[in-house]
């Protein structure tokens, strides 16, 4: 596993996107990129405010989050006040640099500790 660093470079996004056009691997090096993680990504995207609206345990998600996130970006997490401050600096800077990986072990963590947000968000996607 890899471990999300705390900053951003630009160009870097660019390089990516490179190598995963040349091995096909859309950031999964060495795995198959799944439709089911595909599926959890859109999630996590398609329902950004309302994650950071109503996401309660922004703490415990961070803590199981963390082997895979550098600890000055947990770091920052936690210096923030408000739990919507915390959601939203997961979205620009953890996920951001993170990508698919962690929001897919995002989406599992939040199953597992908000599994009503989450039934119904995925209500949503079906009307």
């Amino acid at each position: 596993m890899r471990r999300v660093s705390l900053t951003w470079e630009p160009g870097e996004e660019e390089e990516d996107e490179e190598e995963e056009e040349k091995d096909g691997s859309h950031g999964y090096v060495g795995t198959d990129c799944s439709s089911l993680d595909a599926d959890y990504v859109a999630f996590v995207d398609k329902h950004r405010a309302s994650l950071i609206e109503r996401v309660t345990l922004v703490e415990t998600i961070l803590d199981k989050l963390s082997p895979l996130v550098h600890p000055e970006a947990c770091a920052k997490v936690r210096a923030a006040v408000t739990r919507q401050e915390k959601m939203r600096l997961l979205y620009d800077i953890v996920f951001r640099c993170g990508g698919a990986e962690v929001k897919s072990r995002f989406f599992e963590i939040l199953k597992m500790i908000h599994p009503h947000l989450v039934q119904e968000l995925n209500g949503l996607l079906s009307c």
